[in-house]
């Protein structure tokens, strides 16, 4: 009975100390951590799934500057900053605005469906959650996975 006590005690002393560290401010501050490039011109960032769906952020910066936080099922995992080519991020302003996406509903959902990832888009500070129907995002993704694949990538 002590000894269930004590492990009892130590978890909760545990449980504060990892509380405690985080109100100190020394939590993870995202994607954006280290870069102050000013004006966030493309984000997407794409949930977990139960299954191996790719999860990660990434962001993209007036001028180029990108940030990128992989966490699973991604060939770049963890913290990345490097620059994207003027012109990847062009296409992917160009198909957002074939696709009005600045006119886009906010979410798109079903919350009864529980195994689907999710996107959020965030175009020009238009901000698009895509999980369950609603236009095809398909194209706008992969200009912006190709757009991260020819950047230049500098690991923290």
């Amino acid at each position: 009975m002590i000894a269930g006590k004590a492990w009892l005690f130590a978890a909760c002393v545990g449980l504060w100390a990892s509380c405690a560290s985080l109100q100190d401010g020394s939590e993870s501050q995202g994607v954006n951590e280290g870069i102050n490039e000013g004006v966030s011109v493309v984000r997407l960032e794409r949930s977990p799934c139960y299954g191996p769906c790719p999860t990660y952020t990434v962001e993209v910066f007036e001028g180029g500057r990108a940030a990128y936080h992989g966490v699973r099922f991604v060939e770049m995992e963890g913290d990345w900053h490097g620059q994207v080519k003027s012109a990847a991020l062009q296409k992917v302003l160009e198909i957002a605005r074939d696709i009005h996406f600045d006119g886009l509903d906010a979410s798109y959902d079903n919350p009864r469906i529980m195994d689907l990832p999710s996107q959020t888009f965030t175009i020009e500070g238009h901000t698009v959650m895509s999980r369950y129907g609603g236009p095809d995002f398909g194209p706008l993704k992969d200009a912006i996975e190709s757009m991260v694949a020819g950047g230049d990538w500098h690991k923290e």
